[in-house]
């Protein structure tokens, strides 16, 4: 009996130190003097249906984002960061388009391209915590007003809203906080869950609610799934479309997996998709008297990836 008892605890001893049950803690605080680069790919396909006509259009939007800790603090330091490649494209309702910030290579520089060459290698700096949240950006609106200048024409003016949301202060926290804002509040150990809400730069005002879970480490880097609920802002659901008043009823999904750095909290790699659907409901004005809902599809898919 006595050796059942013995043998027991020392079976209970090994598991509690074996590798399952180690907890792990993680926080996110890059290290001083090392340049970290990231590739984002963002393709979203929608689906809208207006007045019984299905109109399909696909968007692309690519970048290439390097950073490096300029001042470490204990909670918060402060990173330098640069764009160095960006790239957008739009296909369907009538359009094909494509705009690049690497101008050398169009046979004509187009005032989108000419802002997004504006962007890249300017740096700006933002402050973020442990937690992997943006808590400040400095430097990158003035940037961007810089970026529009050079491109002139009243078409410039038209689109600078659309490159501040997508890459301005607002725009590069959502994005950065898509690889940065997963760390759990406490140490965990692996089938361990954890959540964190989000704000997603999808063009959508959507709060998305991610549930974590740590499937393995192996060689330092963590493999985390990734289960998320998307669902409209309602501080931001109404817009206006043309001139027009509207409000947007959505909601979605989100799965996927990705890889971070434990020492780090680093996104080595993911790969998320997004199955989005719901309407834009459209007020009574003149020029719809009766107003009018668009059904809407959405399915965005984003790969992310780092390099030394």
């Amino acid at each position: 009996m006595r050796y059942k008892i013995l043998l027991l605890a020392l079976l209970g001893g090994l598991f509690a130190f074996s590798p399952a049950a180690k907890k792990i803690e993680f926080q996110f605080k890059l290290r001083p003097g090392k340049v970290y680069k990231q590739e984002t790919r963002l393709i979203s396909n929608s689906a809208q249906t207006v007045q019984g006509s299905e109109m399909n259009s696909k968007n692309v939007v690519s970048s290439v984002t390097y950073m490096a800790m300029t001042e470490e603090g204990d909670t918060s330091s402060v990173y330098t960061v640069w764009y160095d490649e960006v790239s957008m494209e739009i296909e369907g309702m009538g359009m094909n388009q494509s705009f690049s910030s690497d101008t050398a290579s169009l046979s004509a520089v187009d005032p989108m391209s000419a802002i997004l060459a504006g962007l890249v290698d300017e740096k700006f700096d933002a402050t973020i915590n442990t937690k992997g949240k943006v808590t400040y950006v400095e430097n990158l609106e003035e940037i961007i007003e810089s970026a529009v200048g050079t491109a002139g024409g009243a078409q410039a003016d038209m689109i600078k809203e659309q490159i501040s949301s997508s890459f301005g202060d607002g725009g590069f926290a959502k994005n950065i906080e898509m690889s940065t804002r997963i760390v759990p509040e406490k140490p965990i150990k692996i089938g361990d869950t954890w959540k964190v809400q989000q704000f997603t730069s999808t063009g959508l005002p959507l709060i998305l609610t991610n549930t974590f879970t740590l499937k393995e480490v192996s060689n330092g880097i963590a493999t985390i799934d990734v289960k998320g609920d998307l669902k409209i802002d309602p501080a931001n659901a109404r817009t206006t479309i043309q001139g027009m008043n509207a409000t947007y009823f959505m909601d979605g999904t989100r799965d996927g997996q990705i890889k971070v750095e434990v020492e780090t909290g680093w996104m080595e790699s993911g790969t998320l998709t997004d199955n989005i659907t719901g309407s834009i409901s459209i007020e009574a004005n003149p020029q719809i008297p009766e107003g009018m809902t668009i059904p809407m599809e959405m399915i965005n898919e984003t790969t992310i990836s780092s390099a030394d």
